[in-house]
């Protein structure tokens, strides 16, 4: 036992490690000029969400998993672009990696009843980590057992299910999770959205500077 909550709790390390390089993700320059009039409304780990009227907004990012996630996962996104700019001497590590800037719905934070919803699939998702005696780096490598694990336990409606589901289309290196409260939202009738579960591969080892 205590070697699991070991593994976890380094599990847990490494993700405030990235997540804190990820802030970096995304500045203000390197807003594509055709929305620089739209205002800032939000900012994530490695995205940006421009306002484009009451309901839609822009999300920036250079996350290929985030633009696969919303547009071919979920399908809350109507549409979406990318822009290969230049970047500062300082970012040359992105130089490689093009901006998706995404249309979606405007989103907003998680109420009322949602709010037990949101707990209970975070709950069974570190309950099946638990049982399983497995973390997240290990699941990558095999999805079948965490799977099997929702269906036994009759929660193919999970949102997470759904995530775990969509990742077997992609081999274990190109992305890495980051399911966590946070990033539960909803729209504007009130329907949950798991906004961003994973995170692509490349984009951290680039931004915390790690070698391929």
């Amino acid at each position: 036992m205590n070697n699991f909550r070991n593994a976890v709790q380094a599990q847990y390390a490494v993700q405030e490690q990235e997540a804190e390089a990820l802030t970096k993700g995304m500045t203000k320059s390197e807003i594509p000029v055709e929305y620089k009039d739209l205002p800032i409304i939000g900012k994530g780990n490695t995205s940006l969400i421009l306002e484009k009227d009451a309901n839609t907004v822009i999300m920036l990012t250079r996350d290929a998993m985030k633009k696969d996630w919303l547009h071919f996962g979920i399908g809350i996104s109507t549409d979406w672009e990318t822009f290969d700019l230049p970047v500062s001497y300082k970012r040359t590590k992105f130089k490689e990696l093009i901006i998706y800037a995404i249309t979606m719905p405007k989103l907003r934070k998680v109420s009322g009843a949602n709010k037990k919803i949101v707990h209970d699939e975070f709950a069974f998702w570190e309950k099946m980590q638990k049982d399983l005696k497995i973390n997240s780096s290990d699941l990558k490598k095999d999805l079948n057992p965490a799977l099997d694990y929702y269906v036994k336990n009759g929660k193919e409606k999970s949102l997470i299910y759904t995530v775990l589901h969509w990742l077997t289309n992609y081999s274990d290196d190109m992305y890495d999770f980051d399911i966590a409260k946070r990033q539960f939202l909803e729209d504007m009738e009130g329907n949950l959205v798991l906004v961003d579960p994973v995170v692509a591969s490349d984009l951290i080892k680039q931004m915390a500077n790690r070698p391929f």
